[in-house]
């Protein structure tokens, strides 16, 4: 196996790319589904987010991921699933169009759900490795 492989940049490379078309696959699949409402965005989030309470959970109890694995999930495979830029672009777009509703639980659906999320996904990592 070619050493490069594990560098730093080539492991955020791989899970950049994962991330990206887990994303991807998120919005053709669900988007679809609700004219007001990227669902697909919204689950990119919400898994993002989970998935960061789980490495904050590991770290909380001290026992955090390798350096180089931690990159390549948050900055990479996180990264590129979750997107702000997107959540902009949907809420700015029912802005636009003056539909403050829709704009107003778009954002908030991603926020509070998002760090829910990430709390329970934490509290969770931590009572399971506790007990």
């Amino acid at each position: 196996m070619n050493p490069s492989l594990y560098s730093p940049p080539a492991l955020i490379a791989i899970g950049a790319a994962l991330g990206a078309l887990l994303r991807w696959q998120l919005g053709l699949r669900f988007n679809p589904l609700f004219a007001q409402f990227a669902f697909g965005t919204w689950l990119a989030n919400l898994l993002g987010c989970l998935l960061a309470g789980i490495i904050l959970g590991l770290l909380l109890v001290g026992k955090p991921l390798t350096q180089p694995l931690q990159n390549a999930l948050t900055v990479g495979f996180l990264g590129s699933l979750t997107t702000f830029s997107a959540l902009s672009s949907e809420v700015s777009d029912r802005l636009l169009h003056k539909d403050w509703l829709h704009a107003g639980l778009i954002l908030s659906l991603h926020t509070i759900c998002g760090i829910t999320a990430t709390l329970l996904a934490a509290a969770a990592v931590q009572r399971l490795i506790r007990s």
